[in-house]
């Protein structure tokens, strides 16, 4: 997999494209920040968000151009994963061997699941795009760009990895790229789920806050 991000990276012809921290070379010294071996547990995440801060060298910011995404054209479903009852049925014996007591957890990992993996995707086409820096959020400011129609109404919230609102706020689009700051010095350190409402069209972006 690597090797093939790799010859990715090096291709002129797509450019823009960076190698981000090579996490397979972290070596938790707890188990409980990589359970599997593999996969990062919750605890380490922070460690993972200053390995990607990191990475964002001066080699970077001199090689990179910035920009903001053109809204994409034509219907892409969003997707749906979360467990139902048979699913959850199904794999309730596994997931309890991972983690003891996980079965108790799962009343709300459908919804969880849900809103992760429809990040940065839309029921329908959408009419504007977000962009939130930096990556990740230091000092507890950030900053949303909106690109759409000036003249818009917009709301975004913020929701916790409990999918619990946290934060909202709203405003108006004053140009083709509206820049909005964000106070976000009141959250705790983790993952955080941005979402903007504008024309009754929604756009989901996953942050990383380090305050």
């Amino acid at each position: 997999m690597i090797q093939g991000q790799n010859k990715i990276i090096a291709d002129k012809k797509l450019g823009n494209i960076f190698a981000g921290p090579n996490t397979d070379t972290y070596v938790s010294p707890l188990p409980s920040e990589r359970p599997d071996g593999c996969h990062f547990g919750e605890s380490v995440y922070t460690k993972v968000a200053k390995l990607w801060s990191d990475s964002l060298s001066n080699t970077f910011f001199s090689g990179s151009s910035p920009f903001i995404p053109s809204a994409p054209t034509g219907t892409r479903p969003g997707l749906m994963i979360g467990l139902d009852e048979s699913a959850r049925a199904e794999n309730s014996a596994w997931i309890e061997s991972q983690d003891p007591g996980a079965e108790s957890k799962l009343a709300g990992f459908s919804t969880v699941v849900q809103v992760l993996d429809t990040l940065d995707h839309s029921s329908s086409a959408p009419e504007f795009a977000i962009s939130i820096g930096p990556v990740p959020v230091l000092n507890g400011e950030a900053t949303l760009w909106i690109s759409s129609d000036p003249a818009r109404d917009f709301t975004y919230q913020i929701y916790n990895q409990a999918g619990q609102e946290v934060l909202t706020a709203s405003g108006s689009t004053t140009s083709e790229l509206t820049e909005v700051p964000m106070n976000l010095s009141r959250l705790s350190p983790g993952m955080y789920i941005v979402q903007v409402e504008l024309n009754q069209k929604v756009q989901r972006k996953k942050i990383v806050v380090l305050n």
